[in-house]
């Protein structure tokens, strides 16, 4: 293996389980938990600090938590 070439680490949903290491991890904005594309959505959040929108990935867990 050359120098350019970089060894990608195994990592695991926190919702399903699911394990992968043939793509990259995507964080949650809020948990900051690894999470597989289909139990993640980018949504739309204000920044406090700038007043502007951004979008930011965030967990089925996440999205459904301030409704329980």
């Amino acid at each position: 293996m050359g120098h350019d070439e970089q060894q990608k680490s195994a990592w695991m949903c926190h919702v399903c389980d699911l394990t992968s290491d043939k793509s990259e991890p995507i964080a949650c904005a809020f948990c900051y938990k690894v999470t597989c594309a289909l139990h993640l959505a980018h949504k739309t959040v204000l920044n406090k600090e700038s007043g502007l929108y951004e979008l930011q990935p965030i967990c089925v867990e996440c999205q459904i938590r301030p409704h329980l």
